[in-house]
């Protein structure tokens, strides 16, 4: 790729509209230079530590909705409902309240994502910028055990007594940055120039606790080689003197802490991410696939042939050559192309395929392909 544009600091950038692709809970990012799918910083961690915690939060809401229930459930099964219909319900339930705390998520970043506008406003101007409203499924529901409006309340007192007693200036936000070397990217929420820090990555938190994983987050963050504009052009990433995180929470005395991670932690950290982003391609490469099947071996010590359905990429074509009794590579001994044509579900691909599995098992005798 060509050299990216040097980083315009004269201005305040607001970060491009990255093209994202959510796969159930992990994120990749397109890189647009090639294309290619670069997985998020986040991902990586969250897939190399472990949550010990969900699996009893899960459990928690699925016992709580069948205990607020019990009496409906028990005239359910007296009248003959099947046990196996309010288990699904009570999954439901359970995935619902999942989905609404991850909502609740998003709808705190983007409250985030207003108070930086509000505060990157020109003087006067501030009121210009409006909070998004709550949504209506999320009235009354609890982040971190606390309803979500005093989440929001104290988010907002927080972030504002942060600006009032640090006195930033804005240089970016919501920008996503890219490591081709690497394959990696992610979206930072903040840049900002400090008084007696200098510039400084801060990523902003209002749960209650913080993951072990963000100083690596963070340090991932600060080596991002280029960040996107909202032009769909890459510049390279601001020097950033420091990583810190912005934790708005209404036990603070001030609503906020500003938590900082020294040079030997931030070193330390992306040693860490680096390890993480190791583990995590070893996983991908291993993907469902585990192991190779072992077979007894024939009378006359002889290696046997693999079965279709344990032979990658074969998983569509098992069922249609199973109609034929054909399981086996030793099956197709004899057979040529034209007759595995005539069955059904099995077309010109599929035949390459097999002639590439009869060729690689087969003796030559064996292999009549006309």
């Amino acid at each position: 790729m060509n050299a990216p544009t040097l980083w315009p600091t004269s201005e305040f950038i607001y970060g491009g509209d990255p093209d994202r692709h959510e796969v159930g809970e992990n994120r990749w990012y397109t890189y647009p230079p090639t294309g290619k799918l670069f997985v998020s910083v986040t991902t990586v961690l969250g897939d190399t530590k472990s949550k010990p915690w969900l699996a009893p939060w899960s459990a928690k809401l699925a016992a709580e909705h069948a205990v607020d229930n019990m009496d409906r459930f028990y005239e359910l099964l007296q009248s003959g409902t099947a046990p196996a219909t309010l288990i699904d319900e009570i999954k439901r339930e359970a995935a619902r309240q999942k989905e609404i705390k991850a909502d609740a998520g998003k709808h705190l970043h983007a409250v985030a994502e207003a108070l930086i506008l509000w505060a990157k406003s020109p003087a006067g101007r501030g009121s210009d910028v409006s909070l998004p409203d709550l949504p209506e499924h999320l009235v009354g529901a609890e982040y971190d055990d606390e309803p979500i409006e005093d989440v929001i309340d104290a988010m907002v007192r927080g972030f504002m007594q942060f600006v009032t007693d640090f006195d930033p200036t804005f240089l970016a936000a919501e920008m996503t940055g890219f490591n081709p070397e690497l394959g990696t990217a992610g979206t930072l929420d903040l840049i900002v120039q400090i008084r007696g820090y200098g510039r400084v990555l801060i990523d902003i938190k209002s749960g209650k606790y913080l993951s072990a994983t963000m100083p690596a987050q963070l340090a991932a963050y600060k080596r991002f080689p280029v960040v996107l504009l909202p032009n769909t052009v890459l510049v390279e990433m601001p020097r950033v003197d420091l990583t810190a995180v912005l934790h708005v929470r209404k036990s603070y005395a001030k609503g906020y802490k500003l938590l900082k991670f020294k040079p030997a932690d931030d070193a330390a950290a992306w040693n860490t991410f680096r390890r993480a982003l190791h583990l995590f391609n070893d996983y991908e490469a291993v993907g469902n696939r585990i192991g190779e099947v072992a077979y007894p071996f024939t009378a006359d010590g002889n290696p046997p042939l693999p079965m279709f359905e344990d032979i990658a990429g074969m998983g569509r074509f098992v069922k249609p050559l199973a109609v034929y009794d054909l399981h086996t590579v030793a099956d197709l001994a004899g057979l040529s192309d034209r007759d595995l044509l005539k069955v059904e579900g099995i077309g010109p691909k599929a035949v390459e395929r097999l002639a590439a599995l009869r060729a690689e098992y087969l003796p030559a005798d064996l292999q009549a392909v006309a």
